[in-house]
């Protein structure tokens, strides 16, 4: 059986309040963890009743602001290098204690750092996740020469996976049968391994790109698999052929591309229906005549507007 505690005695210290939650079986005390930060979880040990229930956790999430508002919060000149140093003890002594054999959710948020050395740490507690069968991989790093480890893009259990920062290298092959969102911003990478990535995810259905000036690759306007496609300040050029016969949400930020490239893509989408634009300088004729599209916004900024706009009827 579970192991549970009595109920608290009220005291003067409790205000007369029982402590209810010390109550509960250790699974629900384990679910109440997974929705906290990794560092309040740990911190918990000092509770006699929770122990080390923390390692028993699906979800670890390590974000190094946060980390260092909780350890150095008074200090206003913090040495960047010790602050990072600590943070990655704290990683290590984390997964080196966790117990759980699986993990549904891994978030690693490091703004950026210095030391050359702990790149190694970084592609270290990726292939701990990876690992570990992790299903949603949430990282940023502010680093322009990361290399990720190559294990991310061929993992069978990832069903979503968000990038920010960091390079993705050309790799032999690219293969997620299990993906179903995709989100890269920020990433460095070829036009063809982008075509790579998106060609390895057979089932991919959201897709989310918030690349500057990235030319998308022809293979995602030909993606039988897509339900919702975001894009964020890439470049829209003429495609050869667009058909996208499963989009029913497409979101255009900022997107570079004429009038006609626009009319062509929303054309390529036959069972769309909803539909955001949100354009800075746009000066060409817009026409949507997509039958299927029910919502409609659009965002446009200019000081000499010039736009025409057929809404589907």
């Amino acid at each position: 059986m579970e192991s549970r505690t009595k109920k608290m005695i009220p005291s003067e210290g409790t205000n007369g309040f029982e402590d209810r939650l010390s109550d509960l079986p250790d699974h629900l005390i384990v679910h109440i963890l997974s929705f906290m930060p990794t560092l309040d979880a740990v911190r918990t040990m000092l509770l006699r009743r929770f122990g080390n229930l923390w390692t028993l956790v699906p979800t670890l999430s390590f974000d190094l602001e946060e980390y260092d508002e909780v350890i150095w919060p008074d200090k206003e000149d913090k040495p960047v290098d010790e602050v990072f140093s600590s943070f990655a003890r704290f990683i290590r002594n984390v997964l080196m204690l966790h117990k759980r054999p699986t993990i549904d959710r891994f978030r690693l948020f490091i703004s950026s750092f210095t030391d050359p050395k702990l790149k190694d740490d970084v592609q270290m507690w990726l292939r701990f996740a990876i690992d570990r069968q992790v299903k949603d991989l949430n990282f940023f790093l502010e680093c322009d020469d990361l290399v990720l480890p190559h294990c991310i893009f061929m993992s069978q259990s990832l069903a979503r996976l968000t990038l920010f920062g960091s390079i993705i290298e050309h790799q032999p092959r690219f293969h997620m049968g299990s993906l179903r969102e995709l989100l890269l911003g920020d990433a460095v990478g070829s036009g063809q391994v982008y075509n790579q990535l998106i060609l390895g995810y057979p089932s991919l259905q959201k897709l989310d790109i918030s690349i500057t000036n990235l030319v998308l690759p022809h293979c995602i306007f030909m993606s039988q698999s897509l339900i919702k496609l975001t894009l964020y300040e890439c470049m829209l050029e003429h495609q050869p052929h667009v058909h996208m016969g499963t989009l029913r949400e497409l979101s255009l930020v900022n997107v570079e591309g004429s009038g006609q490239v626009y009319n062509q893509l929303i054309l390529g989408c036959p069972s769309l229906q909803e539909l955001n634009i949100h354009i800075i300088n746009f000066s060409h004729v817009l026409n949507i005549t997509s039958p299927s599209v029910s919502k409609l916004r659009l965002e446009i900024y200019h000081p000499d507007l010039s736009l025409l706009l057929v809404a589907p009827t």
